[in-house]
């Protein structure tokens, strides 16, 4: 490597370290001037050439290993950890609803979604004005950087402690999810669900869940309302009777 090679690795490795050079590009006043090098090319005879001599210092300057400089890992090899917004609801006695939202919605559900909701629960018999309703955000990660964020394990026993929370405030009987990822964040890691569309059990608190689709979705694709429909008639019969 050639002296302007390692004057080039030398500012680099500076640079990692914070610590930048300064180079004047002009005489300053009060300095002396510079020295005058005799910069003459001594070349080796070519009939007989033979190898330059080099100074013993410079050898042990050549064999010097490269000091590695570490570039920060670019964005895309982060691990991409879960990632959930929704709105935790107590719509009567016995029911609540999770309402899956877009990320950046950050658990807030929007007019369109919130009128959606309305005429399900109407259709299942629920009477709640709309305005009685409290809704209660939740995202995860909770806040951007979060060292917790490619953690499943994290997501899962936040939520448990929120639900957990919920459930001592007010015994519910029926969990309804609507939302178009499974939310795997629901249940611990060791459940089998043997059905996603049925009526589930939950194995760590007193109430049944329903999954179906989401309400963003349905506003997307009007052919999802059906099927849903047909899912809620598990919960009908068991919501007018309680």
């Amino acid at each position: 490597m050639g002296f302007a090679g390692k004057e080039m690795q030398r500012q680099a490795c500076l640079r990692e370290m914070g610590i930048f050079s300064y180079f004047p590009r002009q005489a300053l006043s009060g300095t002396h001037a510079r020295r005058s090098y005799d910069k003459t090319v001594i070349t080796a005879p070519v009939d007989t050439p033979t190898k330059p001599e080099q100074n013993p210092a410079q050898d042990i300057e050549e064999t010097k290993p490269a000091i590695p400089i570490s570039a920060p890992a670019p964005a895309d090899a982060a691990i991409e950890g879960p990632r959930f917004a929704f709105a935790y609801c107590v719509v009567a006695a016995n029911l609540a609803v999770i309402c899956e939202t877009p990320n950046s919605h950050q658990g807030r559900l929007q007019a369109p979604a919130r009128g959606l909701l309305m005429a399900i629960l109407k259709a299942l018999g629920v009477t709640v004005a709309e305005h009685n309703l409290r809704f209660i955000p939740f995202q995860w990660p909770m806040y951007d950087g979060q060292d917790m964020a490619s953690d499943m394990t994290g997501a899962r026993d936040v939520l448990q402690g929120f639900l957990a929370r919920e459930v001592r405030a007010r015994e519910i009987g029926t969990v309804l999810v609507f939302s178009e990822q499974w939310p795997a964040y629901l249940f611990p890691d060791s459940f089998s669900v043997p059905d996603e569309r049925a009526l589930i059990t939950h194995p760590g608190f007193p109430f049944s869940v329903l999954v179906t689709h989401g309400l963003h979705a349905m506003l997307a694709d009007e052919a999802l309302k059906r099927p849903v429909w047909g899912q809620l008639q598990q919960i009908k019969t068991r919501l007018v009777s309680g």
